[in-house]
């Protein structure tokens, strides 16, 4: 059977079962019968140098007197080694005890030292005006100073111009309401008909209309919706028609059209998809048809066809392809039938036939090559 005494460790637990084994010999000693103390003597009785004459001549009186004699020596000699280990282990034991109590004095030391600290921080904290919260905020978690340098200015800037809801009627009669700052509309707000319709929501910057905002016809419906630079349609944005269709979407520049964009006719079908310039047709772009198909792609310039382009006829067959002037055909290039076939190939000025040129039948044979001029074959 295993014990477990959970006060005796190490060296400690030695000692005591020492002390234990001992003490148990000596109860042994106490319990024994006379002749048992006696037989446990043997030695003691042969090595002494009387004769056994001398032996057998020993009384049963002094017989019991040598026994008790003897019991009082082990009993000393165990008393005294019980001594010696309860000194040694009451030795320890102070060495350990004042160690630990040393520990216990630095511990004791360190914690006073945190509570002084914590009484510091406490006090700093209370001095602190907590009306002004950001910057108490900023020193309580040690932010950098110059950091705090920057909260200041930005606090000194809102009680200098305070962000507020105002509404205000212009001298026109519309009315202004949201937000205001350093007496300029700053941040969202609307601008309101005087019926009370709105006429703008968005976004100001001191006092004009920036960033993201809408404006309204007088009866409600929506008329631009996009971004704003300095009261100006600038950047990404939508122009819709009375009926509410989308009329124009793309780019803008100081409220004109200018970069990619596409336009719709008035049955919502797109007419017009590429780039702009000063609200002009100018680059690379493609119109349509009403029925949608593609009528004209290639380069544009001030709003006509210039350069190199293509024409098509509604059925989607190719109807011109080459070199375009202000609009006209003006340049090499070639015609075609409504059926795809060739009908010339040749020079144009002016839209008409002007210069070399071959002009052929529908069925495909040639039927006159020569000069041409302003549209007449020259003989």
């Amino acid at each position: 059977m295993q014990i477990n005494i959970p006060f005796c460790k190490g060296k400690y637990r030695s000692l005591f079962f020492v002390y234990i084994v001992c003490a148990g010999i000596v109860s042994g000693c106490a319990n024994k019968p006379e002749q048992e103390i006696l037989v446990s003597q043997p030695q003691a009785i042969h090595q002494d140098p009387v004769s056994s004459q001398a032996e057998e001549s020993i009384s049963e009186e002094e017989g019991l007197k040598l026994g008790t004699n003897n019991e009082n020596i082990v009993q000393d000699d165990l008393k005294y080694r019980l001594d010696a280990i309860k000194l040694e282990m009451k030795k320890t034991t102070t060495a350990q005890a004042s160690a630990e109590v040393e520990e216990l004095r630095d511990m004791n030391m360190q914690l006073q030292q945190e509570l002084e600290s914590l009484k510091r921080q406490n006090a700093n904290i209370q001095q602190l005006d907590i009306s002004n919260t950001v910057d108490a905020r900023a020193q309580f978690v040690g932010f950098p100073k110059v950091l705090g340098n920057v909260i200041e200015e930005m606090q000194e800037q809102d009680k200098s111009f305070p962000v507020e809801i105002k509404k205000i009627t212009l001298s026109n009669g519309f009315v202004y309401q949201g937000q205001w700052q350093q007496e300029k509309a700053n941040g969202e707000g609307k601008i309101y008909y005087p019926s009370g319709l709105v006429w703008y929501e968005g976004q100001w910057q001191d006092g004009k209309r920036n960033g993201q905002g809408k404006v309204y016809t007088k009866n409600g419906k929506m008329w631009y919706d996009g971004e704003w630079k300095d009261d100006q349609w600038d950047g990404q944005g939508r122009v819709y028609s009375k009926y509410g269709d989308i009329w124009y979407e793309g780019d803008w520049i100081e409220n004109k059209r200018s970069g990619q964009g596409k336009s719709y006719a008035s049955n919502g079908e797109i007419w017009y998809e590429g780039q702009w310039k000063d609200d002009v047709w100018d680059g690379q772009g493609r119109m349509y048809h009403e029925n949608g198909s593609i009528a004209y792609e290639g380069m544009w310039f001030n709003g006509k066809r210039n350069e190199q382009g293509r024409s098509y006829y509604e059925n989607g067959n190719l109807a011109y392809e080459g070199m375009w002037k202000e609009d006209t055909r003006n340049g090499p290039g070639k015609s075609y039938f409504i059926d795809g076939k060739m009908e010339y190939d040749g020079s144009w000025e002016n839209n008409k036939k002007d210069g070399p040129g071959k002009e052929y039948q529908k069925d495909g044979q040639l039927k006159y090559s020569g000069m041409w001029k302003n549209g007449i074959l020259e003989q």
